[in-house]
């Protein structure tokens, strides 16, 4: 349960970072794609 727990984390969280990262670059092509 832990593993998998922790691999969403690992997934998720950089993710989240490139996310947050291409909002502050630019919303508009994020949201078109």
């Amino acid at each position: 349960m832990s593993v998998l727990f922790v691999s969403t984390l690992a997934v998720a969280v950089p993710a989240w970072t490139g996310r947050e990262t291409n909002w502050g670059r630019g919303s508009a092509p994020a949201d078109a794609e």
